[in-house]
């Protein structure tokens, strides 16, 4: 299809871009540049003031050329130098897609070709991906117990939960600047049945102020100076959480 210009043949297409473009042009042959569909000039300067006098364009003077009928319109540019003794020149084509940074380079050897005709695209919009709902299944099921009088009203109280591949023992705001109690396993020797305690590696979230266990302990201990509040998973209970919903929140 022939452009408005008469060139024959498709366009150079090149990636609509901030970066700087750059444009061989030669007199007195006019190139030619097209938008991507749907996309409008604002304004257009050059650089440096002066070079404005070195190139004829309709950019400048505020005309418009427009090809197609909406919704497919598109808007072109046409730069020409108006002699031989134009030079170099750098013009801001500021568009409703952003910005189009062109370094026009003047050609004058009689083998150098200028570029007769551009075309700029946008890049395919990025497919929208449907997440599938599903739900986590999370157990609950925990008795406290601690070896003080008033160990209910503990500050460090805290909320205990697992999903089946991790534990979290969550505190509430208070914990934010108080010092925190050790976590130990405990577990029963196979000689004699003693009660063991071991320290639990795990990881701590400061900001939802929750300690994340690997695994699914079955009794637990946690120990501030001489308290002690012993966490026993019970039997399975199972509580369906929705996919969107974030327990470690605040």
């Amino acid at each position: 299809k022939d452009n408005l210009l008469g060139y024959k043949g498709a366009c150079m297409k090149y990636p609509f871009s901030s970066k700087v473009f750059h444009v061989d042009v030669k007199y007195p042959i006019a190139s030619y540049f097209s938008l991507p569909v749907g996309v409008s000039i604002i304004s257009a300067s050059f650089i440096a003031d002066t070079a404005a006098t070195g190139f004829s364009s309709n950019i400048l003077n505020g005309k418009k050329i427009v090809s197609g009928t909406p919704p497919n319109e598109q808007e072109h540019i046409i730069i020409q130098p108006v002699g031989y003794d134009s030079k170099d020149a750098q013009i801001l084509v500021f568009t409703s897609a952003g910005t189009l940074n062109i370094m026009l380079h003047v050609v004058k050897k009689k083998q150098e070709e200028p570029m007769y005709c551009v075309e700029w695209v946008l890049p395919p919009p990025k497919p929208v991906i449907k997440k599938r709902s599903r739900t986590i299944t999370v157990d609950s099921n925990y008795k406290i117990n601690g070896n003080w009088d008033d160990w209910e009203s503990c500050y460090w109280l805290p909320e205990v939960w697992n999903d089946g591949r991790q534990t979290y023992i969550k505190y509430n705001e208070i914990m934010k600047a108080r010092e925190h109690p050790v976590l130990f396993e405990l577990y029963k020797t196979n000689i004699f049945h003693l009660t063991k305690k071991i320290l639990i590696k795990n990881s701590y979230d400061s900001k939802s102020l929750t300690h994340i266990i690997d695994g699914v302990p079955k009794e637990m201990m946690l120990v501030m100076g001489k308290q002690e509040l012993v966490i026993k998973r019970l039997k399975f209970q199972i509580i369906e959480v929705g996919q969107n919903e974030n327990r470690l929140k605040k």
